[in-house]
């Protein structure tokens, strides 16, 4: 998805990672207030979710302090083209999120190259033996609608969703032929039952059998030349209290060591 906006010369939101809209409605709630060099608004989406916002920051800025429903919450790339702040959305849903401003005094690089900087980071030394997924960029996360109630966790991160199927997506065409295996261990946790399976453009590559709850399974797949890389967690069978599966340490590696 490409979400373009009309370039300004002032802070603006680009958009959220929560749906395929990436935030329309929020973003016609924001507002820029020039003399307190504020950008401000509010949203209304799920409860209890980690939830982010991205802003456009122009070259003679940088974001200096970020609020959500009255606690501070950090910034990331402050001053780089474009910044992320990120929360959780609380037991309503119902956010009000500002970020204020200050001018740089001298612009230290163009607007279009940090904006670039920012989303596609520095690559990972290929020459490494493992690159863990979490370095590489671009990643994004969708969810689709099946049963209610299950999560995917990657490492110790927090939950990516609150419905299953749900899945993580990575470009590695640049790493696939050099670092052909993906290793990673698959947990259960929480009641029920779930399963975690691997996608390479679009073709299954692993599929692990049920599993449940301080129940793990090793993750050792073949995947030289594939280009989008897809980590999925299914609920089989749910609970009070839900299940959800947590990737751990995944990473692309030159050898076919243990995970």
């Amino acid at each position: 998805m490409l979400v373009i906006h009309e370039e300004t010369t002032h802070p603006q939101l680009l958009g959220d990672d929560r749906h395929i809209v990436s935030g329309a409605e929020a973003w016609q709630q924001a507002r820029w207030n020039p003399q307190r060099a504020i950008l401000a608004g509010q949203i209304q989406t799920a409860r209890g979710i980690f939830y982010s916002l991205a802003l456009h920051v122009p070259h003679q800025w940088t974001a200096a302090a970020a609020i959500a429903n009255g606690q501070a919450v950090p910034i990331r790339a402050p001053d780089r083209g474009a910044c992320v702040i990120s929360f959780n959305t609380g037991s309503t849903g119902q956010v009000e999120w500002s970020v204020q401003f200050k001018r740089r005094a001298a612009a230290l690089e163009s607007t279009a190259d940090s904006l670039f900087n920012h989303i596609a980071t520095p690559f990972p030394d290929a020459s490494l033996p493992e690159i863990p997924l979490r370095q590489l960029s671009p990643s994004w996360t969708d969810q689709g609608r099946d049963h209610e109630g299950t999560s995917l966790v990657l490492d110790d991160q927090p939950d990516l969703g609150g419905l299953a199927p749900y899945w993580i997506c990575w470009d590695i065409a640049r790493y696939s032929t050099n670092h052909p295996i993906l290793l990673a261990n698959l947990a259960a946790d929480g009641e029920g039952r779930i399963a975690g399976e691997v996608l390479g453009d679009g073709r299954r590559l692993f599929l692990s059998p049920p599993l449940q709850k301080g129940q793990t399974h090793p993750i050792r797949v073949p995947i030289r030349g594939v280009r989008e890389l897809l980590l999925i967690c299914h609920e089989l069978e749910g609970a009070e209290n839900p299940p959800r599966g947590v990737f751990r340490h995944p990473r692309l590696s030159r050898t076919q060591s243990a995970p």
